[in-house]
């Protein structure tokens, strides 16, 4: 039969349903084994179109099936990298929760400003309140001998030794005022309208200072503690009442 007795359409689809036809035997006869069991090998032979045909068809399946197995690689490895990423997730979540260096420095602790307030507090949850009782100060005089001379205590308060307040004042109405708490609330300091306001560190503490009118005051954070500890005073310099609090830090560490 030739193409010129049919016309083109009917011719290429003859030639691809006979190509269909001998797919399998023409693989057959590419391999080891036929070439084995046909004595002349020359007598072995195919139209030329039809050999051209086979040839993409089997690149085609060739194709086909590395595809299927680029796929499964991949489907694979994307599996293997998703467990992975879960076992981080979770061996990470562990250590935040367990270890407890770590917890103390992102958790437990912060300052932040907004609203005109400062705002000192940490987050017990992980923690327990330490007791003012395992600190080292006079807690019946805390500021005894840091402060000037002409000041006395006028009033003092130590709830179940869990909150002290010490409140000095002199014959010029000048006051001063300690408080030292276990930072289970949240400390407010109003900065609004401050001369200035501003974190700071104190004997390695990290604190605020805010100078307002008349009245300086510090506060400061012990991580070791767990405590907050302010001072206010009026009439005073920002140097001498950091002086104040440096030698209370100092007796405390004692």
């Amino acid at each position: 039969m030739s193409k010129s007795k049919i016309s083109e359409e009917v011719y290429d689809r003859y030639l691809d349903a006979t190509v269909a036809l001998f797919m399998e035997h023409y693989a057959a006869a590419l391999t080891d084994s036929i070439d084995a069991e046909i004595s002349d090998t020359q007598n072995l032979a195919f139209p030329e179109e039809l050999d051209h045909r086979c040839k993409r068809l089997i690149r085609k399946e060739a194709a086909k099936q590395t595809g299927k197995a680029i796929m499964k690689a991949t489907k694979r490895l994307l599996q293997s990298v998703a467990i992975f990423c879960i076992s981080v997730l979770a061996v990470s979540s562990l250590l935040f929760l367990t270890v407890k260096a770590f917890r103390n420095e992102v958790v437990e602790f912060y300052i932040s400003h907004g609203d005109g307030f400062w705002f000192i507090s940490s987050n017990q949850q992980y923690k327990e309140s330490t007791d003012l009782h395992a600190i080292t100060f006079n807690r019946d005089d805390p500021l005894q001998g840091l402060i000037p001379t002409d000041f006395h205590l006028t009033a003092i308060s130590n709830t179940n030794g869990r909150r002290i307040t010490a409140i000095y004042e002199n014959a010029a109405g000048e006051s001063i005022r300690f408080l030292a708490f276990p930072s289970t609330t949240t400390l407010r300091i109003d900065s609004e309208d401050a001369d200035y306001s501003k974190e700071t560190t104190i004997m390695g503490y990290n604190g605020v200072i805010t100078a307002k009118g008349s009245t300086t005051m510090m506060a400061w954070y012990d991580t070791e503690a767990n405590m907050t500890y302010t001072i206010w005073a009026s009439h005073m310099a920002e140097n001498k009442v950091l002086a104040i609090a440096e030698q209370l830090i100092q007796n405390m560490s004692k």
